[in-house]
This record gives structure tokens, sequence and C-alpha cells, in this order.
């Protein structure tokens, strides 16, 4: 079995991620309520920042099913059901239950109308905030994507028992054509919906995501126990950023193929798919990725996902947000990270050390750059709402 290590850059790409949703809610509502900004370019630049969600996405799916990879492809013992369900559980609710009352109670103290009522708390205490139209856009609506997630949480063991059963040779190829499957299925759903005309609390759930997730699986059955030549490396990286770039173009009609309706952001998962072969295929591709800031954001992710939204709402509501962006993106970032960091050492790390195994010993210096990862879980997804999100749609308000 491959050894265990830490992936820095792979925190470092969370942490950008987070920076990412944190920037981009600060400009959605840094005009205030009478609307919209106009389509400059820095307004472009911050839409896309949207995409951050797609980068947790993708970082879910690689992440999680590794030990599934292993098990096909090693023909090792299948991975124990119940570590995993209680790993999950410890990173996701406790925190999470946490921020649900504590965002009620700071809204319910500046009168926002985002507060929700306590008769909607459970539906959210069962990630069932999705479904049902009063509570879609409530409270803290960037936790419409952790109802995905978890959701995703759940189907990885159903897909690496069916990985397991698959007959024939213990390669790639197999994986790789179920991943492909996940794909398609995602995206003939995304097309029966469009054409359909589904409501939002239809489609805002995992099976229009699948996709992404599978741009994250067949990233981990890619890269299983294999290195990047630097050439291999740098092209991933340029071919990934590209694909990220032409998906932010194609969005906003720069780019006017069609079939965006189907795809949605797919060539963006598949970008970023890249870039995370890149940095895990090629340790030090990309050396700002392990930056200690950046890393440092990447480690309290989840907590700055849950409290940013809610930050941003109490600090418009209370007349404190600065009326220049630049001021305002750094006021909420930094109060963001102060909640996020408080949530990671108070509660969230605590909780996961009380539910982990032994830990394993650190790999020494000369160790291969082929490891399984084992980095402070993909739940920090620090999802995000965006101008196209159906979040957004649905009449979200700052």
């Amino acid at each position: 079995m491959p050894a265990r290590a830490r992936s820095g850059a792979l925190d470092g790409l969370r942490g950008l991620a987070a920076t990412a949703v944190v920037l981009l809610h600060t400009w959605m509502f840094d005009h205030g309520d009478e609307g919209r900004p106009s389509k400059t370019g820095l307004d472009v630049f911050m839409g896309e920042l949207r995409l951050g969600v797609t980068l947790f996405f993708v970082l879910s799916g690689f992440l999680l099913v590794r030990p599934w990879v292993r098990s096909r492809l090693e023909g090792s013992s299948r991975p124990p059901l119940g570590p995993y369900l209680r790993r999950r559980a410890a990173r996701v609710l406790p925190a999470y239950y946490l921020a649900l009352v504590g965002v009620h109670l700071l809204l319910s103290s500046v009168g926002h109308p985002n507060r929700g009522e306590l008769h909607q708390l459970p539906y959210f205490a069962l990630f069932l905030q999705n479904q049902f139209q009063d509570t879609a856009g409530v409270l803290d609506p960037p936790m419409w994507t952790l109802a995905i997630e978890v959701s995703f949480y759940l189907l990885v063991p159903v897909l690496g028992w069916l990985a397991l059963r698959q007959d024939g040779p213990r390669g790639r190829g197999g994986l790789l054509v179920g991943c492909g499957a996940l794909a398609a299925a995602g995206v003939g759903l995304t097309g029966l919906a469009d054409a359909h005309s589904w409501s939002r609390t239809a489609t805002t759930s995992l099976p229009f995501y699948l996709p992404i997730f599978a741009a994250g699986v067949a990233a981990a059955v890619i890269m299983y126990d294999r290195t990047l030549t630097r050439a291999q490396g740098v092209a991933a990286l340029v071919t990934g950023l590209s694909l990220v770039l032409c998906n932010g173009l194609w969005h906003v009609g720069v780019i006017g193929l069609p079939g965006r309706h189907l795809l949605l952001d797919l060539p963006a998962g598949v970008g970023f798919a890249l870039l995370v072969a890149a940095v895990v295929g090629r340790p030090g591709m990309v050396p700002g990725l392990t930056s200690r800031p950046v890393v440092a954001v990447g480690t309290v992710s989840y907590g700055i996902y849950l409290w940013h939204f809610p930050i941003i709402q109490w600090l418009r509501a209370t007349q404190h947000m600065p009326d220049d962006l630049l001021s305002a993106c750094a006021l909420t970032m930094t109060l963001s990270v102060v909640a996020g960091t408080a949530s990671h050492l108070a509660l969230e790390r605590p909780v996961l050390r009380r539910v982990a195994g032994p830990r394993e010993p650190r790999p020494s210096a000369g160790t291969s750059a082929a490891v399984d990862l084992q980095v402070p879980d993909p739940a920090g997804p620090g999802p995000a709402i965006g101008s196209g999100s159906p979040a957004f749609a649905a009449g979200v308000g700052g």
C-alpha cells in the first residue's frame, strides 16, 4: 500500500477556492439591493469566481474515492463503511448544526429577512432545504451545496461497491468507463430538465452535478500511484487552466459555442481535474499553493464557508460594510477567516480527533511523490452561489 502524506497543494487549492467564494459574495452585494452591477471587465472576472464551487466538487470526487480505487486496483480489502460514515458525519455535522443555530440568532438580532423560522431548521438539519421553495435561499444560502455534498458522501460507498463487483482485470479502464457513465447520466438528466422546465427544487440535487464529481473521480483513478514528468505536469496545468478560462468565457457569452445548457460547467470540472492531477503528480508544480497563508485558509475553509455569507448579511444590515469593494472584501475575508479558524480549532478538529484512528507516521523526506493523499477532508466545500446558480436565481438577497 502506498505511504500516506499530507498534500499542502490540495489544501492550497481549497484555500484559493474559499477565497474566491468570499470575494464573489462580497462583490455580489457591494452595489446594494437596487440591482446587479454592469458588466465591466472586473464584473465578468468577479462573477466567474463562482467556479470555486466546481473546484470544491472536483476535490471531493478526487479525495473520497481513493480508498475504493486502491482496493479495486490493488485487490486489497474493501474499505470499512463504519469508519467512513463516522468521519464524514464528524467532519460535517457538528460545525454545520452549530452554524444553523448561530446564523439564525445572528440574523434575528438585526431583524434580517433571511433569518428563517425556527420551524424551518429541521429541513436544514436533514439537508432538505433545496427541495422546498420556502427554504431555498433562506438562512445561509450557500448551504445549498452542502446538501449536494452530503448526498455524494452517501453515494460514494455505493459506487465503490459497484466498482469492486466488476469482473475482469483490475485495471483503470473499467473505472474510467464508470466515470463516463456518471457524467453522461448527469448531462442527460440536465437535458431533460431543460427541455421540460423542471423546477429548481428538483435541479438543485446531486444527479445534476454528477459530471463535476465524475471529473474528480476520474483524476483519482488516473493518478493513483502515478507521478508525472515535468513536461506532463506543465501540459496538464496549462490545459486545465485553459479549460477553466474557456468555461468562464463560454458562460458569459464571449465564446458562442452551443451546449452550455447541457454541459453547464463540465469543461471547468475537467480543467480543475487536470489541475489537481498536475499538483498531485508533480509536487512543487505551483509553489504558491503551498504557501502558509494559502494553506491556512484551505485548512479552515469549511468554517469560512459556513459563516462568510451571514457575516456579509450582518455587515450590510448594521451599515458596517465599507463602500469600496477592496475594503469590503478585506473586511469580509478577515472576519470570515477568524470565524473559520474558531470553528476549526474549537469544534471541527477536536471532534475529528475523537473519531479518528491512530495517526500514521509521516513519510520520510525521500518518500515517492506517488502517495495516497491523506488531506483534511474535502468537506470544506466553500461551495458558492453565483450569478448563474440555482440559488441566486431563486431570489437570494443580501
